[in-house]
C-alpha cells in the first residue's frame, strides 16, 4: 500500500495524534473513576479518531484505493454524534425532567447510524460488483439536524444549571454572559468551541471567492481543530472534582503547538516547490504513457484533437441512478471506450494492460469513477521529451478520465 504524505495528509495526521492522545487519557480517567459524562465523551474521541484515520487514507492513497476509506466515513462521524448528543445531556448530570428528550435523542441518532452502517455495507458490496454510489441526499439533512441538535442541547442544560433570574433580554443572557457554576461555565465553553468549529466554514468561503489562498485557509481550517479539540478536553477536566495537574496543561499546550506547526508545514513548502517544477506542454498537446519493462511508463507529448461526433447525450445527473450496458470485457491497452459526452468534446483515455470484466449492466451514477479508477499512479521511472522524471506522477481519478489522456 503506497501513502502519499500530502499536505491534508499531514494535517490529518497531527489531528489523529491529538485526538489519540486526548482519547488515551480519558480511557486512564475511566480506569479511576467511572463517570457516564467521561464514557460518553471517551466514545466520542475514540470514534472522532477512528474519522480522521479514514480522512487521513482519502487524503493519503491512490484514487482507486481511496473510496474505501470514504465509505467508512460517515458511519464513525454518526457514531461519534451518538455520543456527543448524549454528553450534552448527561453533563454534569442526566436531570429528570430531560431523561425523555435524551431517549429520543438516543433513538433518532441511532436510527441515523445504523441508516449509515447499513448503506455503507451495502455500497462497499456494491463496489465489488462495480457499482458505485453516492450517499442519498436526504441523509445530509438529517445529520445537518443533529449537528443543530448539539449546540441546542447545550444551551437547555446550561440554562437548567443557571435558571433565568431576571426580566427581559438580560436576563435571558445572564446565563450565558455570566455563568454560575464551574459545570455552567463548561456547558457554555462547550457551545462556544462548537460554533468556533462551525464558523471555519468561513475559511473556506474566503478561499472560493478567492480573497484567502488555498495554503492559507487550509492552515486556518487544520489550526482551528486542534485548537478546538484541545480546549473541549481542558473544559471538561477544569469541570471535574479532581484536579489536573498544571504539567499535563502545560504537555498538552506544548504538544498542540508543535502539532500545529507541523501541520501548517506542508502547506507552507508544498505550493512553492510545485510553483518551482511545472509541468509545461505546448498548446495542443497531451500526454502518453507508455508501459515500460521497469514496470513503470515512459511519459511523452502527444497531439490531441477535439471529437467532431459527439454521440448520444445520455443526460447523466448525480440525482438518479442510470443504466448502461458497456461490454462484457475491456481490453485495457487495446481498446479505447468513449466517455459519455465529455465537455469540450475531448477524447476519453484509452484503458490500459489486462482484461477488465463488467456486470452486464454498469449504473452510470459514477461511470467516470469506475472506469478510470484503474489509472491511479504512473511508475517512478519516466521520460517527459526525453527527460527523465524521477518522481511518481500520480493521476487523479475523475480528471484522468476527463482529460485527453492517451494510455497504450
Amino acid at each position: 500500500m503506497m501513502l502519499y504524505l500530502t499536505p491534508a495528509a499531514l494535517s490529518y495526521l497531527t489531528e489523529l495524534i491529538l485526538a489519540a492522545l486526548i482519547s488515551g487519557y480519558l480511557l486512564i480517567a475511566l480506569r479511576r473513576s467511572l463517570r457516564q459524562p467521561t464514557l460518553l465523551l471517551t466514545g466520542f474521541f475514540l470514534a472522532l479518531s477512528g474519522l480522521i484515520v479514514a480522512l487521513f487514507f482519502e487524503a493519503a492513497l491512490p484514487p482507486s484505493q481511496r473510496i474505501y476509506a470514504v465509505y467508512g466515513q460517515n458511519p464513525l462521524l454518526a457514531v461519534a454524534l451518538i455520543c456527543l448528543l448524549q454528553f450534552a445531556y448527561h453533563f454534569p448530570v442526566l436531570a429528570s425532567v430531560r431523561r425523555r428528550e435524551a431517549r429520543l435523542a438516543l433513538s433518532l441518532s441511532g436510527l441515523y447510524t445504523l441508516w449509515e452502517c447499513g448503506y455503507a455495507v451495502y455500497r462497499l458490496v456494491q463496489l465489488d460488483a462495480g457499482r458505485v454510489f453516492y450517499r442519498s441526499a436526504w441523509s445530509d439533512y438529517a445529520l445537518l439536524v443533529l449537528f443543530l441538535w448539539l449546540p441546542v442541547g447545550f444551551l437547555r442544560q446550561l440554562y437548567l444549571l443557571a435558571p433565568v433570574t431576571g426580566a427581559g433580554w438580560r436576563g435571558w443572557l445572564g446565563p450565558i454572559l455570566r455563568p454560575p457554576n464551574r459545570a455552567a461555565r463548561a456547558l457554555h465553553a462547550f457551545a462556544l468551541i462548537f460554533l468556533f468549529v462551525a464558523g471555519l466554514n468561513l475559511f473556506t468561503i474566503l478561499r472560493d471567492t478567492y480573497l484567502l489562498s488555498t495554503s492559507l485557509a487550509s492552515i486556518g481550517v487544520s489550526l482551528g481543530i486542534l485548537l478546538a479539540l484541545f480546549l473541549f478536553a481542558v473544559s471538561y477536566l477544569n469541570a471535574q472534582p479532581e484536579t489536573t495537574s498544571f504539567v499535563i496543561k502545560l504537555g498538552g499546550v506544548t504538544l498542540t503547538v508543535m502539532l500545529a506547526a507541523l501541520g501548517s508545514v506542508g502547506w507552507v513548502i508544498a505550493p512553492p516547490d510545485a510553483a518551482r517544477n511545472p509541468l509545461s506542454l505546448p498548446d495542443h498537446h497531451t500526454l502518453r504513457f507508455t508501459p515500460n519493462q521497469a514496470g513503470g511508463y515512459d511519459i511523452a507529448a502527444a497531439p490531441f484533437s477535439f471529437e467532431r461526433t459527439l454521440g448520444q447525450n445520455l443526460q447523466l445527473t448525480d440525482r438518479l441512478p442510470h443504466d448502461c450496458n458497456p461490454p462484457r470485457t475491456l481490453r485495457r491497452y487495446a481498446i479505447t471506450r468513449r466517455a459519455p459526452r465529455s465537455a469540450g468534446g475531448l477524447k476519453p483515455p484509452a484503458l490500459g494492460g489486462g482484461t477488465l470484466t463488467w456486470p452486464p449492466t454498469l449504473t452510470t451514477h459514477k461511470v467516470a469513477t469506475a472506469i478510470a479508477s484503474h489509472i491511479t499512479t504512473v511508475g517512478a521511472q519516466a521520460s517527459l521529451g526525453g527527460v527523465s522524471v524521477s518522481t511518481p506522477v500520480r493521476l487523479d481519478a475523475l480528471t484522468s478520465f476527463f482529460l485527453p489522456v492517451i494510455i497504450r
